[in-house]
């Protein structure tokens, strides 16, 4: 009896250790949350969401939907520190995004979910609802993005209970705690996915494909470009595009892979190569793409979450993996919904519809070095104007700082950057008394630090 306890406990160690090599390269499991007291699963047992991150005075939490609401975690503490009740609906899908210090968050279920805007300068203590769109104007939405170089808030699918449904929809955020309704943009189809920047939109929509907009005359709109048919086309759910122009591009299909598409030539948007976890089983379907660098993280459903890397885009690498649903696979919607690869300590936040919140620890991951993901800075106009605009190549780091110097290296101006924000643009008023001449700007981004020249004319 003694001998068949010692071998079944040995049987069991090496069933687990062999679990832990084969679901796990790059990434370390720090914390996992799935407090479900306030989150009861829906008819599917699905309990959660969407997940995004948020730091405040350096700290850092996530913010993870569930079936009746959003649950922001601290996640040093891997504990709630504040619950949002949103509906009464056991909403399967909720989209959600920061910008300064507020949450904006819809659902795409009910005829009474609201676009809510919630200030977070509470955090940890109470978080403060502080608007509310009118459901006959706005009652439900896809899909929400957040264009920081506008301050503009839009959505994908928006329906009112009165006014109707919209391909897209605009509020201005010039006041974050007052969204103001700017304009509809209609006849393209409907959205399900989007990513917006300096009023380029990037949409996909679904069964018509993926369109790319020029959205700086609204109401007009401005067709770019677009892909209605291409390789291994599905539903066309999602897209994350990157500073260059090259971005990643999901269809929701099982079995079908991902694509890095080139929307630099906007008329002539080219599909680069495909990519999948590898063996891309008949039960594998990606969902929620994003980008940092040159890495791409996906919440892969079944698959948990995958880690490519896009150095060289014709030929996508593998580079890391984290399942966070460890049941059989099968044809089903289960397992990650989404991630967040942007926190400035590392660390990935990844939201699974059964098992809650997984933070991972990246450094491992992103310490492998590659020439394509060092950050490159980069100014315009050139010559500057009163604005002068910095991008990076990857996201910036909360509390980031920049200096501008002259010719002698003498400081003319210095500032912080005070919100965390998920892309890597900047916007700097220069002062109205500097005179021409050639100037370096330095961001310094943690222990990192970027430069760049300009002149004033």
């Amino acid at each position: 009896m003694l001998f068949r306890c010692w071998f079944l406990y040995f049987l069991v160690l090496c069933s687990s250790s062999r679990l832990q090599a084969q679901d796990a390269k790059g990434l370390q499991l720090l914390r996992q949350w799935d407090d479900t007291l306030q989150c009861p699963a829906n008819p599917a047992g699905q309990h959660w969401n969407n997940v995004w991150g948020y730091v405040q005075d350096g700290k850092e939490y996530a913010i993870i939907g569930g079936t009746l609401g959003i649950h922001i975690i601290d996640i040093d503490a891997d504990t709630q520190v504040t619950y949002l009740p949103l509906s009464a609906e056991a909403a399967v899908h909720r989209d959600f995004k920061t910008y300064r210090q507020h949450l904006y968050c819809i659902s795409g279920e009910g005829n009474d979910s609201r676009l809510q805007a919630f200030d977070l300068s509470g955090i940890p203590g109470p978080v403060k609802r502080v608007w509310e769109s009118n459901p006959d104007t706005l009652s439900r939405a896809q899909c929400l993005f957040i264009d920081t170089t506008r301050a503009r808030l839009y959505l994908g699918t928006a329906v009112g209970n009165q006014s109707g449904t919209h391909d897209l929809t605009v509020y201005s955020l010039a006041h974050p705690d007052m969204p103001v309704f700017l304009s509809y943009a209609d006849g393209f189809g409907q959205t399900h996915g989007l990513y917006v920047r300096h009023d380029t939109a990037w949409c996909s929509n679904g069964w018509d494909g993926f369109a790319l907009l020029g959205m700086s005359r609204l109401p007009t709109l401005q067709a770019l470009g677009g892909l209605s048919q291409y390789p291994y086309s599905g539903y066309n759910h999602s897209n994350w595009i990157g500073p260059a122009g090259i971005g990643v591009m999901s269809d929701e299909g099982f079995g079908l892979p991902l694509k890095v598409i080139d929307t630099r030539r906007p008329a002539n948007i080219q599909v680069l190569s495909n990519f999948s976890v590898p063996g891309n089983g008949i039960n594998s379907m990606p969902h929620n793409p994003y980008l940092l660098g040159s890495l791409c993280f996906v919440a892969y459903y079944q698959d948990g979450l995958q880690v490519f890397d896009l150095s060289n885009p014709l030929q996508p690498e593998r580079v890391g993996y984290y399942d966070t649903y460890p049941e059989p696979s099968g044809q089903k919607y289960a397992g990650a919904w989404a991630c967040f690869p942007y926190l400035p300590s590392r660390r990935i936040l990844v939201s699974d519809m059964q098992h809650g919140l997984f933070v991972l620890d990246a450094s491992e991951l992103l310490a492998v070095p590659s020439a394509h993901r060092q950050a490159v800075i980069s100014v315009f106009p050139n010559p500057a104007g009163q604005v002068l605009h910095v991008r990076l190549s990857r996201p910036l780091c909360p509390d980031a700082g920049f200096k501008i110097l002259d010719a002698a290296g003498r400081n003319v101006q210095e500032g912080r950057v005070t919100d965390s924000r998920a892309d890597a643009d900047l916007n700097i008023s220069l002062p109205a008394a500097l005179t021409p001449g050639t100037y370096v700007l330095r961001l310094s981004c943690g222990a990192e630090l970027f430069s760049a020249r300009f002149t004033k004319p």
